[in-house]
Formats: C-alpha cells, structure tokens, sequence
C-alpha cells in the first residue's frame, strides 16, 4: 500500500499546471449490481485546499 501512495504521490507532483483525477461513478458488482463509485482512499488525506476544485462531471460514453 505505501508503494501505491507513494506511485500517486509522483504523479501528482509532476503536474504542471493542472491535475484531472477520474474515477467510475457507477462499478459494477456481481452480487449487488450497480453500486456508486467513490475516489482512492489515497484521495481522502488530501488537505481540503487542494481539492477545493472538486467537481462531478458525467459524461455519455461514445464507442464510435
């Protein structure tokens, strides 16, 4: 686990000028079907200044 912090940790320090971080809304589960998505629990010892740009935007997926 604290390689996969660590993982996140560079990524989001090389950011430039802007940080996107994406997650499923809906996952699916075999038992219960359709159940609601939640960010990394990496995301949630974040200080609350960096995500004050948190925001949910949903999109229609297009194959085409």
């Amino acid at each position: 686990m604290e390689e996969e912090r660590r993982l996140l940790y560079v990524a989001v320090t090389r950011a430039k000028e802007y940080l996107y971080l994406s997650y499923p809304i809906d996952i699916y589960d075999r038992t219960t079907g359709m159940v609601l998505g939640k960010p990394s629990r990496f995301v949630e010892g974040f200080p609350s200044a960096v995500l004050g740009g948190m925001q949910v935007v949903e999109e229609e997926f297009d194959p085409a």
